[in-house]
């Protein structure tokens, strides 16, 4: 492959990247400006059960993921066999 078709092609990757980039930029931030709308017309009580509701599966999901439960990492010299 020359080096100009490389270069083009390292172009048009970084082209894609960006756009990537820039349309989940764009989602996420639409989903946040619906998010707090809907959160705005929900009476108190039952927005504050749906944020109850979500950080506790949030919380549960990211323990379970970061509890070691017993394991441990160890170095080369500490390892058995």
């Amino acid at each position: 492959m020359s080096a100009a078709r490389r270069a083009t092609t390292g172009t048009r990757a970084t082209a894609v990247l960006g756009t990537a980039v820039l349309a989940t930029t764009v989602l996420g931030t639409a989903v946040l400006a619906v998010g707090r709308a809907g959160a705005a017309i929900l009476p108190p009580r039952l927005r504050k059960k749906l944020e109850d509701r979500f950080f506790f599966a949030v919380f549960n999901l990211t323990r379970v993921t970061n509890d070691a439960y017993g394991w441990r990492p160890r170095d080369d010299d500490q390892r058995s066999g």
